[in-house]
Order: C-alpha cells, then structure tokens, then sequence
C-alpha cells in the first residue's frame, strides 16, 4: 500500500480503522484520522479541545499557527495531530515556516 508516495505495510485492520471519536489514546502504529466535529453536531475530533474544522472555513489549516495549536492541545491524540500537521506542513513547503 502506498500513502502519499511512501511504502506503508498494513499488519492489521486495526490500524487502518478510524478511532471512536473523542478518543483518548491512539492504537500504536494506527493512523491518526479524525472524521467528526462539534461544528457537523459531534462531540469533536478531540476530548475537551476547541480546536475544529471550521477555524479554517477562510483560510488553509496549514497556513496557520500549528505551533499554538500543539501547545494548548488537550491531550496526546490531538497534540499528535498537530505534529503532523506540523510535519506535513514542513514536507510541503520545505521548512517549518509556511
């Protein structure tokens, strides 16, 4: 399987499923993947976080201050996320800046 041209072995179904939402802890190894928000009448992709979607209704998400983001995270599963976002964003663009 190939995700964004990069050879990923899939071991089980396990990691490919998307978490409960809300979830607290990520599987290790699974993907990190959310599918619902406050904003869609959800309870949102992470507990207790104001973090949503639609903050970026105007604006590309990885335009924005991840790093602020990634500071106030309300646990592991978002502050991981954000990581990635992070990362992505530096894949991208080629620094940690956009």
């Amino acid at each position: 399987m190939q995700f964004n041209k990069l050879d990923v072995e899939l071991l089980d179904t396990e990691q490919f499923a998307v978490q409960e939402p809300a979830a607290d802890t990520l599987a290790d190894g699974s993907f990190c993947h959310y599918y619902t928000d406050r904003n869609d009448g959800a309870v949102g992709p992470f507990s207790n976080s104001q973090w949503h979607k639609q903050l970026f209704a105007e604006q590309s998400f990885l335009d924005a201050d991840i790093e602020s983001f990634r500071k106030i995270a309300e646990g592991p599963v978002e502050r991981r996320f954000m990581e990635l976002a992070l990362n992505a964003r530096s894949r991208i663009f080629g620094s940690d800046d956009a």
